[in-house]
């Protein structure tokens, strides 16, 4: 039913949606909700970034990944997200990590050194921790391409003793 609902939404391009689910947006904690209304607003072409935060900062991985997804679209016009992304590849849930890290690995190569600084030591963590699977340690791979040397670099100068994510991200 919330899918056909938000599909006619959608379809209907209607503006008076868009302040119905920023006001419901912002009272509601009901996660399927947040999901479903922050995408009928993407697909309206009315995210409100300012509501984002609230999703992204959920307790549950699923509503915080399809966030990540709607962040990962407006980085560009909205570079402050790029700070909201970063904590994300510290959460224990590896879904969320793993789209932190595909997300922030979108950023143009021009753009990317700006904010290395922030990502790189956090990019390193997610492969220092022990309950990294290889698709995690390959979108950090990817994520990394830019500043694939230096982020090397930083690797093999910490303490890393994980062998099998350094070769993932070697051969990525």
């Amino acid at each position: 039913v919330r899918l056909s609902a938000q599909r006619l939404i959608v379809a209907s391009q209607d503006p008076v949606y868009v302040d119905l689910l920023s006001a419901k947006i912002e009272e509601s904690t009901n996660a399927l909700f947040l999901l479903h209304a922050l995408w009928s607003l993407e697909g309206l072409g009315a995210t409100k970034v300012e509501l984002l935060p609230k999703a992204l900062s959920s307790t549950e991985p699923g509503l915080q990944v399809n966030a990540i997804k709607i962040a990962e679209l407006h980085l560009l016009e909205h570079p402050e997200l790029i700070s909201d992304l970063i904590p994300l590849l510290a959460t224990s849930a590896p879904q969320v990590a793993m789209q932190a890290a595909l997300s922030l690995g979108s950023l143009p190569p021009e753009i990317y050194p700006q904010y290395q600084a922030a990502m790189h030591p956090a990019f390193a963590k997610v492969l220092k921790r022990s309950d990294i699977d290889i698709w995690t340690a390959m979108a950090v791979a990817s994520a990394t391409r830019h500043e694939a040397g230096n982020f090397l670099q930083q690797l093999l100068s910490s303490d890393l003793n994980h062998h099998e994510q350094l070769v993932a991200v070697t051969m990525a």
